[in-house]
């Protein structure tokens, strides 16, 4: 069945997180001339300041993909490259999931499959414990891990803000209450700083947690860097990846354990298949990360997750139970601290009209 894009839609919408702060996203919608519907998703739109005007966003979709075979995905998405500066690949990220979903729905076969093949049907994953900042913040952070772990999730990604005496005792608090029942998967220092700080705390804060690995632990742009941080570790030391070259350079200095590849960073699927197949050569360590995506986005990370042979790691694609709402109509679900891979044709996940109108708010972005 040949098809044609006839429309397309991009909706700002604003979720709120259980934490009580708010984020804004944006919905992708291609419809066709055979009423089959693709859904893309750019996520945590609000920190991106670099982002194009939603109107000169949408002009420049439209002039790209309105009357076009979604089949052509590899030369629109081509045409699209240069069109929004560095918002280039959270852009073609969004656009490249509405195309495989579409593709995935007018064939009825599942995106995953269109990568591949599936290979696992649930992705372990880590649940966030935000930055504690003081005293208030880790109390509310230590209940929302004993309703994790009531829900089944016993791995959890601890960010670090460097408050030394919150954080020793929220992992103190942690372990006379929860015991075995909350594993800390990583540290994530979030590139925040230099090397000599970086290292004393996560030499305070190792023995106190008991993580498994850190992420991101200085500031990023010299490899060597990082590189000697991590020789000097006990644990591995994961690092997000935002391009093949990156990759590359952080492979050639030695620096990682583990490629942090999420769609996002990398512009969507091609791009993070490319990084996975490097990371096999190499030798080292991968996991899925994100931006705390919606459904549409989480299911997207999970096809990838399904297809790929080396995911080594369990991976941070939790967004929507942190999420109060979703535009799904059926949001993708977990299982004993498993993300699950949804069935069904395309993503397995549907935006919901009513659900999309009720949250469309206007994109609010950080400057």
């Amino acid at each position: 069945m040949a098809l044609r894009i006839v429309r397309v839609s991009v909706t700002p919408i604003a979720t709120a997180r259980h934490t009580g702060v708010t984020s804004r996203h944006l919905i992708v919608e291609l419809g066709t001339d055979h009423h089959v519907t693709g859904y893309g998703e750019l996520s945590d739109a609000e920190e991106m300041a670099w982002l194009p005007d939603l109107g000169v966003l949408s002009a420049e979709l439209d002039a790209v993909l309105v009357g076009a075979d979604p089949a052509d995905r590899v030369d629109l998405l081509a045409r699209l490259d240069g069109r929004f500066g560095t918002a280039d690949p959270v852009v073609r990220w969004a656009v490249e999931i509405a195309l495989y979903d579409l593709l995935g729905r007018a064939l009825g076969t599942s995106v995953c499959d269109l990568l591949g093949g599936r290979r696992r049907d649930a992705m372990p994953v880590g649940y966030p414990m935000f930055p504690m900042y003081d005293r208030s913040i880790a109390q509310a952070n230590l209940a929302e891990a004993r309703r994790r772990i009531d829900q089944g999730f016993t791995l959890f990604k601890v960010y670090v803000c460097g408050n030394l005496e919150v954080e020793e005792w929220f992992f103190d608090e942690a372990r006379e209450r929860f015991g075995d029942a909350f594993t800390v998967k990583c540290l994530d220092l979030s590139a925040r700083f230099p090397p000599s700080t970086a290292l004393r705390l996560l030499r305070r804060l190792l023995p106190r947690s008991g993580a498994l690995s850190v992420e991101s632990p200085v500031r990023r742009g010299n490899p060597a860097t990082l590189a000697e941080v991590r020789r000097q570790l006990p644990v591995p030391v994961s690092e997000h990846v935002w391009s093949h070259a990156e990759a590359r350079r952080l492979l050639d200095a030695d620096a990682v354990d583990v490629l942090n590849i999420s769609l996002a960073a990398l512009g969507g699927f091609t791009a993070a298949l490319d990084v996975f197949t490097l990371a096999r050569h190499a030798g080292v360590g991968t996991l899925i990360g994100g931006t705390q995506e919606l459904s549409v986005g989480s299911a997207a990370a999970l096809h990838l997750a399904a297809a790929v042979d080396n995911l080594d790691f369990p991976g941070d694609t939790v967004g929507p139970m942190v999420y109060r709402d979703d535009v799904a109509a059926h949001p993708v679900r977990y299982r004993d601290g498993h993300a699950l891979v949804p069935d069904g044709p395309g993503l397995g996940v549907t935006v919901d009209p009513a659900r999309l109108a009720a949250l469309t708010s206007p994109l609010r972005r950080r400057t």
